[in-house]
């Protein structure tokens, strides 16, 4: 205990009980500052407005990535398209499949219209996981379902810019 600079202390009184005592000296240890995950990275959200398009924007913005907001998917092809058109790419698409009927199916057109389409994140309810094979088919390089944390948005989004084939990306085929 010396060694550490502590001290261990026992009173005892018979038919009163015991009494430990102890001091241990310990600095408190800094955390490594890590880069945030989507620091520097622009990121093109294609959701309604709303409370949860509010959510997922400061979640991002906290992470250091910067957000551009499209409400459709003709607004999200012209904002792809300036962006290409500025060499200002995006990293990362994350897209709400509640925002068209089939977004799948406008996911595929929407990477036939720009010449080079960022990895995208699509958001998906619960009972949607039956569909994760035309998620896949479609380009999609990861889904989150709803609800989701920040923390599994963190993660999918590290995993996927990395480059990294993981548990939480889908693994291209060959």
């Amino acid at each position: 205990m010396e060694a550490f600079d502590s001290s261990l202390d026992l009173k005892s009184e018979q038919g009163k009980g015991a009494l430990f005592q102890f001091s241990i000296e310990a600095a408190i240890a800094k955390e490594p500052k890590q880069k945030a995950s989507l620091q520097d990275r622009n990121v093109l959200l294609l959701k309604e407005s709303g409370i949860e398009s509010n959510i997922l924007t400061k979640q991002i913005i906290e992470r250091g990535g910067t957000v551009v907001a499209a409400r459709n998917f003709q607004e999200a092809q012209a904002k792809l398209a300036a962006s290409e058109a500025a060499d200002e790419l995006f990293d990362l698409i994350v897209l709400d499949a509640k925002l068209v009927g089939d977004a799948f199916e406008a996911y595929k057109n929407l990477s036939k219209a720009v010449r080079a389409l960022p990895p995208s994140i699509v958001l998906i309810e619960p009972r949607d996981r039956s569909r994760l094979k035309q998620i896949k088919k479609a380009g999609f390089k990861s889904y989150l379902v709803r609800p989701f944390r920040a923390l599994s948005l963190e993660r999918v989004a590290q995993d996927i810019l990395s480059g990294e084939k993981t548990k939480s990306a889908f693994v291209q085929d060959p």
